[in-house]
């Protein structure tokens, strides 16, 4: 599925074929709502603009339900749901569904790992794939089990081969739902639409899950991007540009530029909030030596034209491993933000190239601190954003 002047594609398994419902990566719906695009094609072929259905389970697992209206696609099947996960071992024969070798090209493997990740299982196939594989269908006796999420790193074993996120039960019941022929679909929570004549992809979001707030001020991501980004986080999203002094009503609190007071920021977390800051923003809340509550006490600028790597093996549920690449800084506009001095309970998730602290998690009292210094951008700004989300998430307390 690609869109004009979306620079991320990925592979649509088919659920149900009247209306035509897709399981994609989160990232592709992503692309969706915060691109430019002339046009929405699956197989080649324009369906018009989709909607993204709810679908708690396979959110947590970083997937989206994508439904197209009353379109179908000819010759498309919807895809066999088992009643439970299959029991998977190494060694195991699979098939891998993917566009390699054509749409529907059914490649062979085996199973050559296995490993659970933060109550997520993960697997990994022999079967080589692109990175344009993501969302590749893995079937164990014709049956959906597993989801292609990525590739192996160069530099670990089996360089290369498909890594996959097995679904569990409570997602693969979701899913069978969804594809029941009179079933009643679950609520609609965002739809996409045709704004401007440039053909700008937005969220109308009226989503169900947890509370959120974004607080943003001039300068920062626009509300309708930011929306987009925590509803696929699986909250239900409030902005605002002037923060209420009681924020209790909110699960996390999102906070970009503009921010509620300190003081309030840290009788929140004292009663078990989850907060989460962006780039120079704690420098404006006066973060400093004395303050107790963020996880860092020296905010710095790091160095132009370096990158920022992930210094925890596969932090907050993600498959990111140590030392892979997930931004870079400007080259023209002066050096990103960065944090050192971090206090304790404080866990670095990711560095700058320089050593200053890109991203960290940090617990206070009852309550969870998340830190990211930059997200979007020219270099991987989807890996930057699924790390976002991945904070939001721990943040929030949807994940441990």
């Amino acid at each position: 599925m690609v869109g004009r002047g979306v620079k991320d594609a990925g592979i649509g398994v088919v659920l149900a074929r009247r209306p035509l419902t897709l399981l994609v990566p989160s990232h592709v719906a992503t692309s969706l709502a915060t691109n430019e695009a002339e046009r929405v094609l699956v197989n080649g072929r324009d369906l018009g603009l989709p909607c993204i259905v709810r679908s708690p389970s396979a959110e947590h697992d970083e997937l989206t339900v994508l439904r197209f209206g009353t379109r179908r696609l000819p010759n498309a099947r919807a895809i066999q749901i088992p009643r439970r996960p299959p029991t998977i071992q190494p060694d195991d024969d699979v098939l891998l569904v993917t566009s390699e070798g054509g749409s529907g090209a059914r490649v062979p493997g085996h199973v050559v790992g296995l490993r659970t990740v933060n109550e997520q299982e993960w697997m990994t196939i022999d079967t080589r794939v692109s990175p344009g594989a993501s969302g590749s269908a893995l079937l164990v006796d014709g049956k959906l089990a597993a989801i292609c999420q990525g590739l192996v790193p160069s530099s670990e074993p089996h360089a290369g081969a498909a890594t996959l996120i097995r679904l569990p039960r409570a997602t693969l019941r979701e899913l069978a739902k969804l594809r029941a022929p009179h079933g009643v679909l679950h609520r609609i929570v965002a739809v996409v639409g045709l704004l401007t004549a440039a053909a700008v992809l937005a969220l109308l979001v009226v989503s169900s899950g947890p509370r959120a707030l974004y607080v943003y001020g001039s300068g920062a991501t626009d509300a309708a991007t930011m929306k987009t980004q925590l509803t696929l986080a699986g909250l239900h999203v409030t902005t605002a540009q002037t923060a209420p002094r009681d924020l209790s009503r909110y699960r996390v609190v999102v906070a970009e530029v503009a921010a509620p007071p300190a003081d309030a920021i840290r009788n929140y977390l004292l009663g078990g909030g989850g907060v989460v800051l962006i780039e120079a923003t704690p420098y404006y809340l006066g973060v400093n030596e004395t303050t107790d509550w963020f996880g860092a006490t020296q905010y710095v600028n790091a160095g132009d034209c370096i990158y920022a790597s992930i210094v925890a093996d596969r932090p907050l549920g993600t498959t990111f491993v140590v030392g892979e690449p997930v931004a870079r800084s400007s080259c023209a506009h002066g050096g990103p933000a960065a944090y050192t001095r971090l206090l304790e309970n404080t866990v670095r998730i990711a560095e700058w190239a320089d050593g200053t602290v890109f991203a960290f998690t940090h617990l206070f009292a009852r309550g969870r601190v998340y830190y990211q210094a930059q997200f979007g951008g020219a270099y991987r700004g989807q890996d930057t954003w699924t790390l976002f989300r991945a904070g939001v998430r721990w943040a929030a307390r949807l994940t441990k």
